[in-house]
């Protein structure tokens, strides 16, 4: 079928400043658009800082004993208004956790306590009490020979750490990260023990900024909220105290 050209139909006039003034329009309507986003977003990141209260990871089940590498024997019963950090080491790799040991450094002088399990120590040993016992003391710090089943259970199923103590390769093997724990409001007489915030692995975390080229994060990834959260669990107080 030939097609022929419609007829009676003219070009239409182009206004030019009809056209600029649509665009100058069309232009406003953007930038009133990307301002609203902006300001929404900031609103709600400031209501979500304002907010901030570090999740449940886990709940601890019962109470479990400890002997410390004194020969004195603690109940986590014991554990109050304090703000607990459990992490595991080997006696000859306990000063050797850069990363972690740099974010540890910066907890505030009071309200924090640590349990550090000795994975490669055994409680039941001669040889390994004795070589706990050579550890310095250290206030508000519990040094617990862990290398146990009872132990090492509780460290995968209770406290939920990814990897359960073993040797590959000749290489000890074990989880480096930190458990925040804090003392919850109590059910009946029991009071609740959670695991708050996340598992904070900072040798992970800093290798994981220098793999996507974010060399400015490698000093501090995490640490920020790793002390956040330490900090509000420590503003809270004892929520168990019916005061």
């Amino acid at each position: 079928m030939k097609l022929r050209a419609a007829e009676g139909l003219e070009p239409a006039d182009v206004d030019p400043a009809q056209l600029r003034k649509t665009a100058f329009i069309l232009v406003g309507l953007i930038l009133i658009g990307a301002v609203a986003v902006t300001a929404s977003y900031i609103a709600t990141a400031k209501k979500q800082q304002e907010d901030f209260r570090p999740a449940f990871v886990s709940e601890l089940k019962g109470h479990m004993k400890f002997q410390l590498s004194d020969g004195t024997v603690v109940n986590t019963s014991e554990i109050e208004e304090d703000v607990w950090l459990y992490y595991q080491t080997s006696f000859e790799e306990r000063d050797s956790h850069e990363e972690r040991e740099k974010a540890l450094a910066l907890l505030p002088e009071e309200g924090v306590k640590q349990v550090v399990f000795f994975v490669d120590m055994d409680p039941n040993r001669e040889e390994d009490q004795a070589k706990m016992a050579t550890l310095e003391s250290e206030e508000g710090v519990w040094k617990v020979a862990a290398k146990a089943k009872v132990l090492e259970k509780y460290l995968k199923s209770g406290l939920r750490f990814g990897t359960i103590p073993h040797v590959k390769d000749g290489k000890l093997i074990y989880d480096s990260s930190v458990a925040v724990l804090k003392r919850d409001r109590p059910e009946g007489k029991n009071p609740r023990i959670h695991i708050r915030g996340e598992m904070f692995d900072f040798a992970r975390a800093a290798a994981e900024a220098e793999k996507r080229g974010m060399p400015e994060a490698e000093k501090g990834y995490r640490e920020d909220w790793f002390l956040r959260t330490i900090n509000h669990l420590l503003e809270e107080g004892d929520p168990t105290d019916s005061k």
